[in-house]
């Protein structure tokens, strides 16, 4: 299986913010992510519903030798639209995603960094 061999390769997290995250609906994603997590990594950028999101504020901490380092990840916009009620679950770059990408969502990525910001001693 592919989620096996990238662990096995020394992957432990997969950027999953991308134009074709909810293409086949959020089935698709859910079975994305599934496969991710048991393959023991860490999906980046999607979440499996708003619960998820808002527990993980969004990104993820991990310690690498001593030192937290966050990631995130977002995506300019997805091909067919976030299904109506699972807004939260791709990072989305843009308020106009699905048309010019001119209108970065500055209020998203503030509230991410206000609670990045929680983990800072």
């Amino acid at each position: 299986e592919l989620m096996t061999a990238l662990k096995n390769a020394g992957v432990d997290m997969v950027q999953t913010a991308n134009s074709y995250a909810v293409y086949n609906g959020m089935d698709g994603l859910q079975l994305t992510l599934q496969g991710i997590h048991s393959a023991g990594m860490t999906p980046l950028g999607t979440f499996a519903d708003t619960a998820e999101f808002q527990e993980s504020g969004g990104f993820f901490i991990r310690q690498i030798q001593g030192i937290r380092v966050a990631f995130v990840a977002f995506t300019k916009g997805v091909g067919r639209g976030v299904p109506p009620g699972s807004e939260d679950t791709v990072n989305l770059l843009y308020n106009d995603h699905s048309s010019t990408y001119q209108d970065v969502d500055t209020d998203f990525l503030n509230n991410i960094l206000k609670s990045l910001r929680k983990w800072t001693p």
